[in-house]
């Protein structure tokens, strides 16, 4: 968590020090290990901060770990050659 807090304050840093240039999204690629429940909630808030502190438009961020994709707003999960939105199960991409 702390590794993860000092990465997102070099992002929001970078963001705001990018003369002009604006990124709209933060990706985060595993950057979460086995966490727990009250851990999980502390790293999503954390994720949505930094959002608001970088003036980002969202976050991408991977994760394997279900307590903490079950606090994002939307799931994608990929697999099987498809990309699935939700619960709704719908198709985004054909294999």
């Amino acid at each position: 968590m702390v590794n993860e807090a000092v990465n997102l304050g070099i992002a929001i840093y970078n963001m705001r020090q990018g003369e002009g240039i604006r990124y709209g999204t933060l990706f985060r690629d595993e950057t979460v290990g086995a966490l727990d429940a009250a851990n999980a909630k502390e790293y999503v808030r954390m994720l949505r901060r930094a959002t608001d502190l970088g003036g980002f438009h969202q976050v991408i961020f991977i994760c394997h770990t279900p307590l903490v994709w079950e606090l994002a707003d939307n799931l994608l999960s990929v697999g099987g050659g498809c990309v699935v939105s939700g619960d709704r199960q719908a198709a985004i991409t054909e294999p």
